[in-house]
């Protein structure tokens, strides 16, 4: 019994772990990230300047899209898969909060890995309001390893908001 309680507050502690943290540091994006305000008024402040690899759009899932569930943090915004390596969520929302909070990709709603991989560097810390946010696949991994995407807490396991594309 008391076995029990020591793993439920555990878990309790690593939940609660992954839903705190202090929302306004600030965080760098990686080269394969692209974020913007969606404006046309935007500064190199507001968007750094990032190098998107190119890709062929021959895979059969290029144009696919899906809504992120709001699971947690507020998360929100539509996925839309660009070609053959990158993905965009446009209208993206996210509070900051968590622990390491990546965006990951897998399988029918499995973003654990082995079967889940992070397409993004950490964006625990930083804040997005109605943003573009772009990210690209990692060189050993395509489209056939995965059909959704999910804003993932990968410390505890969580997901803050996902959809599968479609």
């Amino acid at each position: 019994m008391i076995f029990k309680h020591f793993i439920l507050i555990l878990i309790i502690s690593f939940l609660s772990a992954c839903s705190s943290g202090d929302p306004d540091l600030e965080k760098q994006p990686s080269d394969i990230i692209e974020v913007t305000d969606g404006s046309d008024n935007t500064t190199d402040e507001d968007s750094p300047e990032v190098q998107l690899r190119e890709c062929s759009s021959a895979h059969e899932m290029v144009g696919q899209t899906g809504e992120l569930s709001t699971l947690a943090h507020s998360v929100s915004g539509t996925a839309t898969i660009l070609n053959d390596c990158t993905i965009e969520i446009t209208n993206f929302n996210y509070d900051g909060g968590g622990i390491i909070v990546e965006v990951y990709a897998g399988i029918n709603e499995n973003y654990h890995p082995p079967i889940g991989f992070a397409i993004s560097d950490n964006i625990f810390g930083t804040r997005y309001e109605n943003q573009t946010f772009t990210v690209q696949l990692p060189e050993n991994k395509t489209l056939d390893d995965l059909n959704g995407i999910s804003i993932w807490c990968s410390d505890v396991g969580v997901s803050f908001g996902d959809s599968l594309f479609n």
